[in-house]
């Protein structure tokens, strides 16, 4: 079966459909590839859409944002969305149903850091956000009936909010390599490293612990409080050898 890339594969599905189904062999790779495809575009990542302010951050070519807001701002779903799409290398689609651009090109293995306040930060939000069902809502379309995200500041969304359900994970488990996992306490879900089956590698730290040093790192996001303002330069300086990012979603 050919392989279908981890972006959504609009263009391949119009292909597929106007390529003859000749034979058997093709009518099932067409089905297959079809399944395929369709599972992707309901995972949690292709279902997102930004509003239009969060579109704008992300798509800032800065190599420093800062998201400040107060609670359920967005601040933090722009946040991890925008972790979620530099490792599983997808673009984020764009209130207009386009791709916002996608700044990491390159085809090197990335590094990518998480900071969280404590540990539990880490397994309690980090994890979750990043891993597990509902960073955000989703609801299906009365038009298309397709499930897509749910727009709770449009009255006709946010009068059918009983009907919402959670989002699937923005890192689906296909996604990761099962056996890359360290855990600081798995049952709570405090993590320290996984390793996408793209190369791409994750990290998380406290931010009460020693800034690691050493290390050239592609993208770190730091989320919320930190203990000690002073490991922020630390953390930039991961930063300069591979001209990564930094975002920081806090209150």
């Amino acid at each position: 079966m050919p392989e279908v890339p981890d972006h959504l594969p609009e263009n391949i599905i119009r292909q597929l459909l106007n390529k003859p189904l000749e034979t058997e062999r093709d009518r099932r790779q067409f089905a297959e590839i079809a399944s395929h495809a369709a599972a992707r575009l309901s995972e949690g990542l292709a279902l997102y859409r930004p509003r239009p302010q969060q579109a704008i951050a992300h798509s800032s070519p800065a190599s420093e944002i800062v998201a400040r807001g107060g609670v359920r701002s967005g601040k933090t779903i722009w946040a991890s969305t925008t972790f979620a799409s530099v490792a599983t290398r997808q673009a984020i689609i764009g209130p207009d149903g386009k791709p916002l651009p996608f700044r990491f090109s390159t085809k090197r293995p990335l590094i990518l850091w998480v900071i969280g306040f404590d540990q539990s930060h880490i397994g309690q939000t980090i994890y979750r956000m990043l891993f597990e069902e509902g960073a955000f809502k989703i609801i299906k379309d009365e038009t298309t009936g397709l499930m897509r995200a749910w727009r709770p500041w449009e009255p006709e969304d946010k009068a059918r909010e009983a009907e919402t359900r959670p989002a699937p994970p923005l890192i689906p488990e296909r996604l990761v390599d099962k056996d890359s996992w360290g855990w600081e306490d798995k049952s709570k879900r405090v993590f320290t490293n996984c390793r996408l089956k793209n190369g791409n590698k994750i990290f998380a730290y406290s931010s009460k612990g020693e800034p690691k040093k050493g290390d050239p790192v592609d993208l770190i996001w730091i989320d919320e409080d930190i203990a000690f303002p002073g490991h922020v330069a630390e953390w930039q300086s991961r930063l300069s050898d591979n001209r990564g990012r930094l975002i920081w979603s806090v209150f």
